[in-house]
């Protein structure tokens, strides 16, 4: 912890975080009934956790993440845990603070917080900016859009950002927001903020080529439960015509449905731009791994 009161740790195997205060060893994270550790996790082994956020002030409580929320856990158990973003499950949401200040060491109360969060069914993305408070649920206010966010940094002496926005249509572009975010009020959701000012346009002779379309593709598997993959077609693809299809198949892709994808060379799997752009149909299912069948899994 910053100022050396505890040693914190998770244990793979009993799934939960520990505390040692030099005397006393804790189990902290046992009253958070949700998974802490990656609910999604595929391979043979002992499920890694979500994460730390990081810790407040003077040791009091430190900060983790289950699969959508943070959770604010006292480390001396004085206190039930606290979902802090409360709004991730119900949203199926996920929330992740950005550490902007290399130097942070800690959270304060008053602190302005800035989160990515990512839609889990939509596969959009955007940012939210909440203020830290002593215990109650945070506030928030947010840009968003079906695009993925990556690359946000903040001013030191200001509250402006900077920040890419891209698609599969669009690369990676640069936009500035001068982080004018009103607190809307405790059950206001989120507003959607239209100040952002578009910085770059680094791709204008993609203009040029026969481009393409990504959608989201959801069908029952053999198992009878739902899947979905990414579907790539050509920008001027006909329904009534046929096109040869190319299906790549390995881990799951469906979460970067509005990444960029470079037509440049690949260390290993398929460059699906060149492809699409030449006329070609491709489709990236999901595949979801159990332990021993790896071959049945993809048929499935």
């Amino acid at each position: 912890s910053p100022s050396g009161k505890y040693i914190m740790w998770y244990d793979s195997k009993a799934r939960h975080y520990f505390a040692w205060d030099g005397t006393t060893t804790r189990n902290i994270s046992q009253k958070i009934k949700f998974p802490l550790w990656n609910e999604e996790e595929d391979t043979p082994d002992d499920p890694g956790p979500y994460g730390v956020m990081g810790w407040s002030s003077g040791d009091s409580a430190v900060f983790v993440y289950d699969k959508f929320d943070a959770w604010r856990i006292s480390v001396n158990g004085a206190a039930a845990p606290v979902d802090i973003t409360r709004t991730g499950r119900m949203r199926n949401t996920s929330f992740r603070y950005l550490r902007t200040d290399p130097e942070e060491r800690f959270l304060t109360n008053g602190q302005k917080l800035i989160f990515r969060f990512f839609d889990e069914k939509k596969k959009s993305s955007g940012v939210c900016i909440a203020t830290m408070g002593a215990g109650e649920p945070l506030l928030y206010s947010q840009f968003s859009g079906d695009y993925a966010v990556a690359g946000l940094q903040k001013a030191k002496a200001a509250d402006g950002m900077i920040y890419t926005t891209e698609t599969y249509r669009s690369s990676p572009n640069l936009y500035f927001n001068k982080g004018e975010f009103a607190i809307q009020g405790t059950d206001a959701g989120m507003k959607r903020m239209e100040t952002s000012v578009q910085l770059s346009d680094i791709n204008p002779q993609q203009q040029e080529y026969n481009w393409g379309i990504a959608e989201l593709y959801k069908w029952k598997a053999f198992t009878g439960k739902m899947a979905e993959g990414v579907l790539y077609k050509p920008e001027n693809f006909d329904p009534t015509k046929k096109y040869p299809l190319i299906l790549y198949f390995y881990e799951t892709h469906s979460n970067t449905l509005h990444s960029y994808i470079p037509p440049s060379p690949t260390g290993s799997r398929l460059n699906i731009s060149f492809f699409v752009s030449r006329g070609y149909v491709v489709f990236s299912p999901d595949i979801h791994y159990t332990v021993g069948h790896p071959a049945k899994d993809c048929y499935n």
